[in-house]
């Protein structure tokens, strides 16, 4: 069998993070790369989750993506947090130490 010849290429290098790809729609876009076909009907349609070997990274795009990740990651610990049990410590009758455990809401 055939050595892969893209086992170097990372999940980060897709045409989202591609200087080369303009965004449309949704999860649709143009890679501007080379000119357009004129046999073709104009600038290839991509998905951002598509690759080539002419990718070259948009530092911007790469910076967006990851602001969004630390987001979501910093949202989910805070509902993490959220969730936790609480514990608190109260000076039952004659001063004894009680525990109790419940959930904050």
């Amino acid at each position: 069998m055939a050595e892969d010849n893209w086992r170097h290429r990372t999940p980060m290098m897709t045409c989202d993070t591609c200087m080369y790809f303009v965004v449309k729609t949704g999860d649709l876009g143009r890679c501007r790369r080379h000119a357009p076909h004129s046999s073709g009907g104009g600038w290839p349609a991509m998905f951002k989750f598509d690759w080539c070997g002419d990718h070259k990274l948009d530092a911007d795009r790469l910076a967006e993506r990851n602001k969004a990740a630390q987001a979501d990651v910093a949202a989910t610990v805070q509902r993490a947090a959220r969730d936790l049990p609480r514990t608190s410590v109260d000076r039952g009758r004659g001063g004894d130490i009680v525990t109790t455990r419940g959930r904050k809401r």
